[in-house]
C-alpha cells in the first residue's frame, strides 16, 4: 500500500499484513510517522485557471478581429489625411501596405470585398483623372475606395444588429 510522507514529500510502498500495521507506518527516508490515510497529492488543473485561460484566449481573438476590422479604415483615413497635409511618403506607404494586405488576403481567401478587384482600379483611375494627374491622385483614389467600403461595411453590420434586436 503506497502512502505519502508529508515531511520528505515522497511516496513509499508499505507492506500491510494486518490493520494494526497502518498505525505504525514510519517513513524509511526521514524516519517520521506517516499518516495511515495519506496519499500522494494529485495536481489537478483548477477550473478557475481553465476559465481564466479561455477568457484570455477569447479576448486575444476578439482584439485581433477588432484590429483586422479597423485596419483598412485606419490606413485609409491616414492616407487621406497624408494627401491633404502633403505627406507623400506616408500616403505611398499606407497605400502600398493596404493594397498589399488586400492582395495577400485575396490570395488566401480571407477577403470578402471581392468587388474591390474592380473598385480599387476604378478609384485609382478616378483619383488620377479627377484629383491630380500624379501618383498622389491614384493613392488618394485607392484610399477613398477603402474608406467608403469600410463605411458601407459598418452601416451593414449596424443594420443587421438593429434587425436582430428588433426581432427579439
Amino acid at each position: 500500500m503506497i502512502r505519502y510522507c508529508s515531511n520528505c514529500k515522497k511516496g513509499t510502498d508499505f507492506p500491510i499484513k494486518s490493520m494494526t500495521d497502518l498505525d505504525n507506518l514510519i517513513c524509511p527516508e526521514c524516519g517520521s510517522k506517516v499518516d495511515k490515510n495519506s496519499r500522494t497529492p494529485i495536481d489537478k488543473p483548477l477550473v478557475e485557471d481553465a476559465a481564466q485561460a479561455e477568457t484570455l484566449i477569447s479576448a486575444v481573438f476578439y482584439y485581433l478581429y477588432r484590429i483586422r476590422y479597423f485596419f483598412f479604415l485606419a490606413f485609409s483615413i491616414t492616407g487621406i489625411v497624408a494627401y491633404f497635409t502633403g505627406l507623400d511618403k506616408l500616403l505611398y506607404t499606407v497605400t502600398a501596405i493596404s493594397v498589399g494586405v488586400y492582395v495577400i488576403g485575396l490570395m488566401l481567401g480571407r477577403i470578402v470585398f471581392l468587388s474591390g478587384i474592380a473598385f480599387i482600379p476604378m478609384g485609382a483611375a478616378l483619383g488620377y483623372y479627377l484629383v491630380s494627374s500624379s501618383l498622389d491622385g491614384i493613392c488618394l483614389g485607392i484610399m477613398i475606395v477603402f474608406a467608403i467600403r469600410h463605411m458601407f461595411k459598418a452601416f451593414f453590420y449596424k443594420f443587421i444588429h438593429w434587425l436582430s434586436r428588433l426581432g427579439r
